[in-house]
């Protein structure tokens, strides 16, 4: 059972590095990342997105080699040393830069440096020399039930120990964390019909018709044709929908027909860039 246990802890820490490495990866704020820990260290944005995207790779490499048991127990080893210097330097930061941001977790929420960011490291570094020390595949001990008893205690332990998880930012992307990718959601066109009705878009766009005389889509974004006038000639208006956990038209471009020319277009706030997607509505 002790080899079991020891082997198990080892998905535990593939978990928090592949996370913490994902998350470093998706952090796309500047400022964000200048208030972090790491931020201050390097001094500022410049070497902090390219330290931050090496120990990204470095986390998610450390990670993989660790869950599916490759060279046991070299990855297990350097897992332990990486974590153990992670917790050093946030204990010294605690006490030299009170405040700053942890950036342990990147985009999955924010969390400043504490007691419990420098414990939570030791906790990992503990338990990635445990699975070292148990020179076992971490996938080897599922078939332990007290060993999977443990390590979901531990996990609890590590979640508790993780303010991240408690931040306003990873509630509000919890759905989305949650959710498949865009890309692969369906999107039933009665659905996608609906949302363009029901949309401010509809109403500012002078549609001569319920129903769409085409619909396609692209990757993330779905594409409803209708006919319509635009500045008194006839154009088919193509409203452009994010497909996101709520697919929601953004904008609507007016073609002619004839010319495959865009007469003009109407949009929404957004941050996905709806009018780079009028591109490949165009296109097709």
């Amino acid at each position: 059972m002790v080899g079991s246990v020891g082997a198990i802890q080892g998905i535990l820490v593939a978990a928090f590095l592949i996370l913490g490495g994902l998350g470093k990866l998706f952090e796309l704020d500047p400022e964000k990342r200048r208030r972090s820990l790491l931020g201050s260290i390097t001094g500022g944005w410049s070497l902090a997105r390219p330290a931050s995207l090496l120990l990204a790779g470095a986390e998610c490499w450390l990670g993989m080699a660790v869950v599916f048991g490759r060279w046991v127990p070299l990855p297990e080893v350097a897992s332990a040393l990486f974590l153990a210097t992670a917790g050093a330097t946030l204990a010294l930061g605690v006490r030299a830069m009170p405040g700053a941001d942890c950036g342990c977790l990147g985009a999955v929420g924010s969390a400043r440096i504490g007691w419990r960011t420098v414990t939570r490291a030791g906790v990992l570094a503990g338990l990635a020399t445990s699975c070292a020390f148990a020179g076992r595949p971490p996938l080897s001990g599922l078939d332990n039930v007290a060993a999977v008893t443990a390590a979901l205690g531990e996990a609890a332990l590590l979640v508790w120990l993780s303010p991240e998880f408690r931040s306003r930012a990873f509630v509000r992307r919890l759905p989305t964390l949650l959710a498949l990718p865009c890309w692969l959601r369906r999107a039933p066109a009665a659905t996608l019909v609906a949302r363009v009705r029901a949309s401010d878009l509809w109403s500012e766009a002078d549609v001569q018709a319920p129903e769409p005389t085409d619909l396609w889509r692209d990757g993330c974004w779905g594409f409803l044709c209708f006919p319509a006038r635009y500045q008194s000639a006839n154009a088919t208006a193509v409203f452009a929908v994010r497909l996101g956990l709520k697919p929601a038209p953004t904008a609507v471009a007016f073609v002619d027909e004839r010319t495959a020319s865009v007469l003009g277009h109407l949009s929404l706030p957004s941050r996905h860039g709806s009018t780079g997607a009028f591109g490949l509505a165009v296109s097709s």
